[in-house]
């Protein structure tokens, strides 16, 4: 337990959240703010690994939560945004290609 008192404290004293002993333990602004970017790039890797990759929605997961802790918001607007982009284009070439990929690669993995 004294590991996670600590780790309370660290945080307090970064102002990231509002400690108390034996209280309830809430984020600040700061905090909330951090949480709610990480939650982003959180979203925007999982999908990039389940609608772009083809890779199943635990790996994505997985994956996502290992990824969001290193990139930074520049890269995840640009990851967010060609996830879009290709979305958008799901009937046209664009979309063809990714699909052929996803196959190809299947194809791949099963032999």
């Amino acid at each position: 337990m004294a590991s996670v008192t600590e780790a309370m404290r660290g945080l307090a004293a970064r102002e990231l959240i509002n400690y108390q002993p034996r209280q309830s333990i809430t984020l600040t602004a700061q905090g909330g703010a951090i949480a709610a970017e990480l939650a982003k790039r959180h979203h925007a890797l999982e999908e990039f690994f389940l609608q772009i990759l083809g890779c199943s929605k635990s790996r994505s997961r997985t994956i996502a939560c290992e990824v969001e802790h290193i990139i930074d918001e520049r890269f995840r607007q640009r990851l967010t945004s060609f996830v879009e982009f290709v979305q958008q284009k799901s009937s046209t070439a664009a979309g063809s290609l990714i699909e052929e990929f996803k196959k190809s690669y299947q194809q791949h993995e099963d032999s």
